[in-house]
């Protein structure tokens, strides 16, 4: 479900087989017992994340953090939510040189 300023937008897909495997290799590189929230030393941080991040199976989860404050070892999963939503938003953007579409449309929306 996409939350827009003008109210609610429903729209459902899959991720791609690029997105999925990009998940997944940044997922399988985590050590679950870290601490992946952001370092509230950061000034780009303050007043602090606006999103809590939840990896099913890690001790500290939900973590808070946003693209701006995660830990970098996550930034590749953050890029692949920021291209959901980009779909979702109408848009297809352009990542390593070629288009990068994360998402697989389903029709209709369950």
């Amino acid at each position: 479900m996409l939350v827009e300023e003008q109210g609610e937008r429903r729209e459902c897909g899959t991720l791609t087989d690029r997105a999925h495997d990009e998940l997944q290799a940044t997922l399988e590189g985590l050590d679950p017992r870290e601490d992946h929230a952001h370092d509230p030393e950061v000034p780009a941080c303050d007043p602090g994340p606006g999103a809590w991040v939840h990896i099913e199976g890690f001790d500290h989860s939900p973590s808070a953090c946003d693209w701006r404050c995660c830990a970098p070892e996550l930034a590749r999963a953050g890029l692949v939510y920021a291209l959901v939503e980009y779909h979702f938003l109408g848009e297809v953007l352009s990542f390593d040189g070629e288009p990068y579409v994360a998402v697989e449309p389903d029709k209709p929306c369950p």
